[in-house]
């Protein structure tokens, strides 16, 4: 799930930013359009297992009663879970005109929800540090965990920055976008807007 939660974090935001080009006609590969469905479906799977799972309370209790998993989980992160694994560009698709590509990719930013199960997962996170990349030391754990955060938060920022230029249309005026009018690339646009970002 963590590395699946770490991918759809790093491709979610890059698909929303790209997704559209200036004019708001979709371009969205079958890749794309492929991945984003099979996070939602993976996401939506997190969801019924999530009702299905005991939980462990502070003090290393098991809770098993369904009742009170679900409503701990309703009362606790099944909002923004649910928010998130919603297929925002089908539904998108099918209310708006196939002009209106952009709006449905910032409405797809609330897809972005799912950026804060890294919180959720931090503990696990650690335990996979220490079983997967042998490193014990708590000090190094965190300050691992700080570097994958502000990285986040630096693509995050950077995809936003794209869409924000992509959202004013094709000419850029007035946007970061319109001193850097030869890019060749979506990679290329990406790196500028990633060094700005830093």
């Amino acid at each position: 799930m963590i590395f699946v939660l770490i991918l759809s974090i790093i491709l979610t935001p890059y698909e929303i930013a790209f997704g559209a080009d200036p004019e708001g006609d979709n371009r969205e590969t079958g890749f794309e359009k492929t991945t984003d469905r099979l996070f939602d479906i993976f996401f939506f799977l997190d969801i019924i297992v999530t009702f299905r799972a005991a939980i462990i309370t502070d003090d290393h209790n098991v809770i098993d009663d369904k009742k009170l998993i679900a409503n701990e989980y309703l009362k606790g992160w099944f909002t923004t879970d649910i928010l998130s694994c919603i297929p925002y560009g089908d539904l998108g698709a099918i209310i708006l005109s196939k002009k209106a590509s952009t709006k449905i990719q910032v409405i797809k930013l609330i897809k972005l929800l799912r950026i804060s199960k890294i919180v959720k997962e931090k503990q696990k996170i650690f335990k996979y540090m220490e079983i997967y990349m042998g490193i014990e030391n708590t000090a190094f754990q965190r300050l691992s965990y700080f570097g994958m955060i502000f990285m986040i938060i630096c693509h995050v920022t950077t995809t936003a920055w794209l869409i924000e230029a992509r959202f004013v249309g094709a000419d850029y005026e007035g946007t970061w976008r319109a001193n850097y009018i030869n890019l060749e690339s979506d990679f290329d646009e990406y790196i500028v807007a990633f060094y700005w970002t830093i």
